[in-house]
């Protein structure tokens, strides 16, 4: 099954650059730069995989530019 989509990640830290007593500048600074390297957005495509090990089990296998994965299914 093909996928076409696009993706906008923001994450939400509301803790992350806050002092406190055992963080030093460098690490605030890092936890910033870690937050905002994080935000992105942008098409995405891939392909799911579905193979039928035993009726309602399926092996999955999902290939794309925003993830790679294996695992398992379970239809009802």
């Amino acid at each position: 099954m093909p996928y076409v989509g696009y993706q906008n990640i923001t994450p939400d830290s509301p803790g992350a650059g806050v002092a406190d007593d055992s963080t030093t500048e460098e690490q605030l600074a890092t936890e910033l730069a870690l937050i905002e390297d994080s935000q992105k957005s942008g098409p995405i495509f891939g392909v799911t995989i579905l193979k039928r090990l035993v009726p309602g089990w399926f092996a999955k296998v999902d290939l794309g530019n925003d993830i790679i994965g294996i695992g398992a299914a379970l239809e009802f």
